[in-house]
Formats: C-alpha cells, sequence, structure tokens
C-alpha cells in the first residue's frame, strides 16, 4: 500500500471509501496490517485532517473494530489479528516500541486484549515489559492477569534461551568472528580504547 497524499484528492477519496467498504470483512484486519495499511491510513489522515477522507477512514477503524488509538500495523495485530500477522509485521522490521495515542505498546495493547499468543511472542522479540505497571494496571482484571503472567514468562524464557544461544554461537563455536568485530571496534570507533581504560 502506497501513502495518498493531496495530489490528487479525488482519487484518494475513491480509494479509501472502496477500503470502508471492504472494512466489515472478516479477515480485513489481518489484510490491512499485513500491507502495514495502518500506518498508510493514518499518514492519509495528516494530509486530509478533515472531511470525507478523515470521515471514511474513522469509519473504517469503527467498522472493523479496529483500536481508534492505534498508529501501526502491529497494535491493530496485537488487538485483534493472529499470531500470524503479528509474526510477519516483526519480521519485516517494525517497530516493537511504538506508541499508539494513549501511549501504548503492541505490547500493552497485547496484554489489554488478553491476546496472550501475541504478548509472549512480543516479549520473545525484545518488547520491555514492566513488571510492576502491570501489575498496577486497574483497567486488567485479577484473573486475567494471571493467565497473562503465564505467557509473559514463557516469553522470557524465550528471550533468555535465544539470547544464551546467540551467546554461545558466538564466543564458543565462532572465537574468530568476535575477535574480529572486536577488532573491528576498537579499529573504526575513534577514543573507544580511551573508554575502555577508564572503566
Amino acid at each position: 500500500m502506497k501513502v495518498i497524499n493531496d495530489d490528487d484528492e479525488d482519487g484518494a477519496k475513491h480509494l479509501i471509501a472502496a477500503l470502508h467498504n471492504l472494512s466489515d470483512v472478516k479477515k480485513f484486519p489481518e489484510y490491512l496490517c499485513d500491507c502495514k495499511g495502518v500506518e498508510v491510513l493514518r499518514e492519509t489522515q495528516s494530509y486530509y485532517p478533515e472531511g470525507e477522507i478523515l470521515a471514511f477512514i474513522d469509519g473504517i477503524f469503527e467498522s472493523a473494530e479496529l483500536p481508534t488509538d492505534a498508529m501501526t500495523s502491529l497494535q491493530v495485530s496485537a488487538a485483534c489479528c493472529g499470531l500470524t500477522t503479528a509474526l510477519l509485521l516483526l519480521k519485516r522490521g517494525i517497530n516493537i516500541e511504538e506508541v499508539d495515542l494513549q501511549g501504548n505498546t503492541a505490547l500493552d495493547i497485547a496484554l489489554k486484549s488478553k491476546n496472550g499468543e501475541i504478548a509472549q511472542l512480543l516479549i520473545a522479540s525484545g518488547a520491555e515489559f514492566d513488571q510492576s505497571t502491570f501489575e498496577h494496571e486497574s483497567s486488567i482484571e485479577t484473573m486475567h492477569k494471571k493467565e497473562m503472567l503465564r505467557y509473559i514468562k514463557k516469553g522470557k524464557n524465550i528471550r533468555i534461551r535465544s539470547i544464551d544461544t546467540m551467546h554461545k554461537v558466538l564466543y564458543k563455536s565462532q572465537p574468530k568472528l568476535c575477535k574480529d568485530v572486536c577488532t573491528l571496534v576498537t579499529s573504526c570507533v575513534p577514543g573507544i580504547d580511551l573508554l575502555l581504560v577508564l572503566q
């Protein structure tokens, strides 16, 4: 999907209207997220902050039951898509820590939406998780928190195993690679040797 800018307002209106007509299809959120469509809609919205196009975009979010504060496809997938969609977005390098209009990350949204598998995937992929903030979150029921804690624990364990595996690969099986990387850093980064001495 390509950003619709103000060069062709009439064309933009027709395209957004067509998307609006499709937004009640069951798999629409997955299709929209798969092509990073949420980002495109939000950027289009910035070109047309009022009028029919804005109304159509708001209607898309309402009709497809997408979180109205979401700014990224990953945030939408955390709320209302399957694990496959979130995984594809992560593989494409989407920013895992970007926040929505309320300051929530995709992980926050997944936890609040009781989407444990996606929460687990996000934590395993490196999403930052603050245990105390989660425990004090008033919008999440106690029973729901207990259920989500299982997914959080699994995600943390996967992340730890991944890091350990990478360390083993680098340090044990590839000592020359580690030496080469260290040499490259000390040779190319000015003042790195001084930092190491001062440490």
